[in-house]
């Protein structure tokens, strides 16, 4: 049987870094060599660097493999709280962090991928990367709400009537926030990586071919 070499959890595309690079004898010819162990560390750096920089990513990770990724992370973006409407609706407070990791082929090379992490008012950690889409993640975000405001939804003036007038809304709200985190994230992979490949073909044993986009 055959195994893919990359798979992405939450990446709708493939932006891959080579276990090869091109570089320059001492005649100026180029040469294709073997990326080792410190050319992957210095290029992860140069990640870490170009996140800072940006302002995207500011916060570099040590290199912790994170399980539910099965990848290594790289860096985030720390985080932020949002509170739907005027502010004043407090269990709403959201907070949701975006974090680019690295994860290693199968055969060669490495794929970028990244999660979103979103954490309700009563510190309920909902990620991305257990849900098939993000559509899946506000529905169980809405039902978190709905218990949490029917059981103190009166310490601000919600209740349940109000919270389903504003369900919708409260949808439309959270989900524009997690687009525009996706967003930055599909940016961030692609500015940063080598390639971006398409899958040319999958046969019936799992083997795959890639063939490089652009």
């Amino acid at each position: 049987m055959g195994t893919c070499n990359f798979y992405t959890i939450n990446a709708q595309s493939y932006h891959t870094i080579n276990d090869t690079y091109i570089d320059y004898d001492e005649n100026g010819n180029e040469v294709e060599r073997q990326r080792d162990t410190w050319d992957y560390d210095d290029y992860i750096d140069c990640i870490r660097y170009n996140g800072e920089e940006s302002g995207l990513f500011p916060y570099p990770s040590n290199g912790e493999y994170n399980n539910r990724m099965k990848a290594m992370d790289i860096c985030s973006n720390g985080g932020e709280l949002h509170t739907f409407g005027n502010g004043n609706a407090w269990t709403t407070e959201t907070y949701i962090e975006s974090t680019i990791c690295l994860r290693s082929g199968y055969y060669s090379g490495a794929i970028f991928d990244y999660d979103i992490r979103v954490q309700t008012y009563e510190g309920v950690d909902l990620y991305l990367s257990d849900y098939d889409n993000e559509d899946d993640l506000v529905d169980d975000y809405l039902d978190i709400l709905y218990d949490l405001i029917e059981w103190q939804g009166h310490n601000h003036k919600w209740n349940v009537g109000t919270f389903k007038m504003h369900k919708e809304n409260i949808r439309k709200w959270l989900t524009k926030l997690i687009t525009a985190e996706i967003e930055k994230c599909e940016k961030f992979c692609k500015d940063n990586a080598e390639d971006e490949l398409a899958v040319y073909a999958r046969f019936s044993n799992g083997e795959t071919w890639y063939t490089k986009v652009g």
